[in-house]
């Protein structure tokens, strides 16, 4: 999608502009500039004037969160500047059996996985994620599915069932439905769970009166 018109990525490697760490809000002057010497005042530009910003990695999250958190330390510089930005932290799985062993050891909000692939199919991924106590949404992408599969996708918890080629427009309305619809089941859940707890609550009588508890 990077050859899209309009579109336009700045790849970067976190090791490469987090090569020191130590550094938070005392690493910075106080005109918004880091004392460090590298690329980061040119990324931290192009964040500001980004509309989405996508961190992706091939790895566990958890591998990543000292460097992570060195990335944000470099940020504070301006970091109020860093606002309403759609935000996306992206973990990658080379085929279907790496999905569900990342599934096994992380928590996502939204899993986005092609139907055909090496080890484990999408279905086989979809099925992963609903072993999940807090289970993402699920969107399946395919070049060779039919209507059959669409309903059985859909069947076993799918949000939606998308065929490729699909345009990036409609593929971020997708997945922005997808997670509201998610916030919103977790919301009710929640309330829910609220009401029954005050249904199932004691009573307690009021004190006689002249009787300060």
């Amino acid at each position: 999608g990077s050859g899209a018109p309009g579109l336009h990525i700045r790849n970067g490697c976190v090791d490469g502009i987090v090569s020191t760490v130590g550094f938070g809000t005392g690493g910075h002057q106080n005109n918004g500039v880091c004392v460090q010497k590298d690329d980061m005042a040119e990324i931290l530009g192009k964040m500001i004037a980004a509309d989405v910003i996508v961190m992706a990695t091939p790895v566990y999250f958890y591998t990543m969160d000292a460097q992570m958190k060195t990335l944000i330390d470099r940020c504070v510089a301006r970091y109020t500047e860093i606002s309403n930005k759609a935000f996306y932290f992206i973990a990658t799985a080379a085929d279907g059996g790496e999905a569900i062993e990342l599934l096994k050891h992380e928590d996502f909000d939204l899993v986005l996985t092609d139907l055909r692939m090496p080890k484990a199919d999408g279905m086989s991924v979809l099925e992963a994620t609903a072993s999940k106590a807090n289970r993402p949404a699920c969107l399946l992408l395919t070049a060779y599915g039919s209507i059959g599969d669409a309903v059985a996708a859909v069947k076993k918890g799918a949000f939606d069932f998308v065929a490729k080629p699909v345009k990036l427009d409609k593929l971020e309305a997708v997945i922005d439905a997808a997670l509201a619809a998610r916030r919103k089941a977790a919301e009710d859940k929640a309330a829910q769970a609220e009401a029954t707890v005050a249904a199932t609550a004691p009573a307690v009588a009021a004190p006689p009166p002249g009787i300060v508890l």
